[in-house]
């Protein structure tokens, strides 16, 4: 087990909706470790608590395979590596080619979109897709549309699913750096944020930009790219941020205090969570938010596609992975290495 999210630590590109999409083809599709059903419902579980939702659907299965010794060992394994690689990157962004990390991730967009519209098309096909399904997953599309935020948006979904069953300031000052106080900050955060990365982006600029004083906005956007275009969690941004403040070991610390909540309420809910499933209530709600989440991986899988038309070499890439993943079933560990490859060799030839 502790192998396989070593695996997805390492090439685990695009953000949570991708790494839900590749935990589905590697403990559903490929391992039979878990149903769809009960994927879906770690899923929705797991977005109902505030954290990097795809590091805690990691424990989740760790969970369901060992217990309590198998969600630190997934947990971990799927974290480590994307941490040590974000710290090693920012301590050389004095001599890193940063333009090359950009390309790369400009280069996976259209894989990315292709592993997750993958997993889309697995999940869809396992669901009990009827009018009240359809009608939660185009609510979710619409309300993601209008950027509404994603914790209301999977709520709306659980209330939309049992109501249907039931009718049939900022603040301006500098504080001094300290190592406590930035670990203090990240497990503020990793305890109330709900939804993305981009959720996470204007979490940061209100506390290092704004609050703390400790920051610039460009080098929080900075922080953040390293964090979205290195493999494993996005949230590992943090670990970014605590580098650039404190060296290496505030960027453990950040890591620490960002994702410490996550494992803390993973512990707590996982062993009740069959007693949870069990309420019938509470498993509508669980299905509601299933379909809303099913929306919003949809919104992110158009987006990035919609992004992949943006070049002729983007839109190559984007039919070979289509015909790579959706007819020969590649996998995707090999696309991710190959494409960035096939999209450097387009550009050189000016597509």
């Amino acid at each position: 087990m502790s192998l396989l999210f070593l695996k997805l630590g390492i090439v685990a590109f695009g953000g949570p909706a991708a790494h839900t999409a590749m935990l589905e083809t590697e403990v559903v599709a490929k391992r039979n470790w878990l149903s769809a059903d009960s994927f879906l419902e770690l899923m929705s579980i797991t977005n109902l608590i505030p954290g990097p939702n795809s590091s805690e659907l990691v424990m989740a299965i760790g969970y369901r395979r060992y217990g309590i010794k198998g969600l630190f060992v997934a947990g971990l394994s799927f974290l480590l590596p994307a941490m040590m690689m974000v710290i090693a990157i920012t301590m050389s962004l004095s001599w890193f080619d940063f333009d090359l990390l950009t390309n790369i991730g400009i280069a996976l967009t259209p894989v990315i979109a292709m592993i997750i519209l993958k997993a889309l098309l697995n999940l869809i096909k396992k669901q009990e897709m009827d009018v009240k399904g359809i009608t939660i997953l185009v609510t979710a599309l619409i309300l993601k549309y209008f950027n509404v935020d994603e914790f209301l948006i999977v709520i709306a979904g659980a209330v939309i699913y049992i109501t249907w069953n039931q009718l049939g300031a900022k603040l301006y000052s500098v504080e001094p750096f300290s190592l406590g106080m930035l670990t203090l900050a990240f497990l503020k955060i990793g305890s109330t944020l709900y939804g993305s990365g981009y959720v996470l982006l204007s979490y940061l600029e209100t506390t290092f930009v704004h609050q703390l004083g400790w920051l610039t906005y460009p080098q929080i956007i900075q922080a953040f790219t390293i964090g979205e275009l290195t493999p494993g969690p996005v949230f590992t941004t943090a670990t970014s941020v605590g580098t650039m403040l404190g060296g290496i070991p505030g960027g453990i610390l950040a890591t620490l205090g960002i994702f410490a909540p996550s494992f803390l309420l993973m512990i707590l809910i996982m062993p009740i969570s069959h007693r949870l499933l069990a309420n019938t209530w509470v498993k509508q709600a669980l299905k509601g938010i299933a379909f809303a989440s099913l929306g919003l991986m949809f919104y992110v899988a158009l987006t990035l596609a919609y992004q992949s038309m943006g070049s002729l070499a983007l839109i190559i890439v984007f039919a070979v992975s289509a015909i790579a993943i959706l007819r020969f079933q590649v996998n995707a560990m090999y696309l991710i290495l190959a494409m960035p490859i096939l999209y450097s060799v387009l550009k050189m030839i000016s597509l």
